[in-house]
């Protein structure tokens, strides 16, 4: 019987588990949530400061609900505001205000103390080989879900036609 230190995905969970607490812990210290910290920074990367609802939604990997969730509770918070598409009255844009502007690099700050206690020990190298192997592990997870989602439908349509 091995120890659960043996095991890729039982580290990756109590990594992930750490570092959810250390990211709430921090975050508890800018009035945000991480979820919230994260439209910011993908509004902080956009173009403009501007994204469309739909490529917030894509970017952050959630339900369209959860999306506007977190905007219209950063909306309230004087962070983000939303307006009307002017070349598609169809979309709403979601920009990020001088006040989030504020309050994301007062957050930024705490994301950049996390990442070097992170990788604290280890040289570029390792860092940057460390990505890599996190971005594969990812892509892995990425692929499984896809398989078994279309399986799923798969099956799903196979029973549709056996009624």
């Amino acid at each position: 019987m091995g120890t659960r230190e043996q095991h890729v995905g039982m580290q990756i969970k109590r990594l992930a588990d750490s570092l959810l607490r250390i990211s709430n812990e921090s975050m508890d210290q800018t009035g945000l949530t991480r979820s919230q910290v994260l439209v910011l920074l993908e509004l902080d990367c956009a173009e403009n400061k501007t994204l469309s609802s739909s490529q917030l939604k894509e970017r952050l990997d959630v339900a369209q609900p959860t999306t506007w969730g977190l905007v219209n509770r950063l909306e309230a918070k004087g962070m983000v505001r939303t307006f009307i598409d002017p070349t598609d009255a169809r979309a709403k844009l979601i920009s990020m205000t001088e006040e989030g502007q504020r309050a994301y690099a007062k957050a930024r700050l705490r994301m950049e103390d996390t990442e070097a206690m992170l990788v604290a020990g280890l040289d570029e190298a390792e860092v940057n080989q460390l990505k890599g192997y996190l971005s594969h592990i990812y892509g892995n997870c990425n692929r499984h879900i896809a398989r078994e989602k279309n399986e799923f439908a798969r099956m799903t349509e196979h029973n549709m036609d056996q009624m």
